[in-house]
């Protein structure tokens, strides 16, 4: 199946808000404390099968600008245990206004957790991995998302020529010089940062990743409705692995009436976790 092509990583110069609340995020999303309480009671809910993990404690990683440290959700049939079992990892937001990440993560855990507990298929899940859910990679942008301005998208350091921000999938190590990489304009939307993995939120993950080695990683995205397979057009992938993607992410699209399309850039979680460990790892613009 050919991959269709690829619309680029462009984005709405649009500001979206409740009438007579310009920059403001619409009703219905759950702000990023809300959402924390959330997860905590679903692990509090559910000891047997959930467990709260403070990431940046975990790895001694710096917090964010701002302060926050990162969080994840481990769903296992032995949570408690450490299993010899491969490693699957699902994460909402690396870009802040891309808010339907973090919904879509709470979704799948209350599914796994409540309502879906009984279906063979999240039976067979954690009977045979570990499972873990991220639902924040970017908190101190998310934050200002829902408190300053809903078109937010990189994360909230403070850079030298007055703008803020490092786009958190343009600073993973891989491919973060590369052409197809992000921008070394401060200001703009996709800069890639002062040097690869300068940033915590990278550096968490990049321990992260480092200690569990995961089997398979979705990295959620918005609004493309397309699923992005490794890599970019200027990190060519060996033929028969690039045939494999490409046959993966076309039936995953197919099934999702999505369209299977090629990573636009690198410097993204997908491309360094496939690079430095060999994870099946692809995109989801939902």
């Amino acid at each position: 199946v050919l991959l269709a092509e690829n619309p680029g990583c462009t984005v709405l110069d649009r500001h979206q808000g409740r009438p007579g609340r310009e920059f403001l995020v619409p009703d219905g999303y759950i702000p990023p404390e809300e959402m924390m309480r959330i997860f905590e009671l679903l692990a509090l809910e559910h000891p047997a099968l959930a467990r709260l993990i403070d990431l940046t404690a975990e790895f001694g990683t710096p917090p964010t600008t701002g302060g926050s440290h990162i969080y994840a959700l481990k769903i296992s049939d032995n949570v408690a245990q450490d299993e010899d079992e491969p490693n699957v990892l699902l994460v909402g937001m690396h870009h802040a206004r891309e808010i339907m990440g973090p919904e879509t993560v709470l979704v799948v855990a209350r599914y796994m957790l409540e309502d879906g507990r009984d279906d063979p298929r999240v039976r067979r899940l954690l009977s045979g991995n570990q499972v873990y859910l991220a639902w924040d990679w970017n908190p101190d942008g998310w934050n200002y998302v829902f408190d300053v301005d809903n078109n937010w998208r990189k994360n909230r350091l403070p850079n030298p020529d007055g703008s803020f921000g490092v786009d958190l999938n343009r600073n993973y190590p891989f491919g973060w010089d590369f052409s197809c990489g992000g921008s070394t304009q401060m200001s703009s939307n996709s800069y890639r940062g002062p040097s690869a993995a300068s940033e915590p939120e990278i550096q968490t993950m990049i321990a992260w990743q480092g200690s569990r080695k995961f089997a398979k990683i979705v990295d959620l995205h918005s609004f493309g409705r397309d699923v992005r397979q490794n890599y970019a057009a200027c990190a060519a992938l060996p033929d028969e692995i690039d045939s494999m993607y490409t046959e993966i992410v076309s039936v995953v699209a197919a099934d999702m009436e999505y369209i299977p399309v090629r990573s636009c850039c690198s410097g993204g979680e997908i491309s360094f976790a496939f690079s430095t460990h060999g994870t099946m790892s692809i995109l989801f613009e939902q």
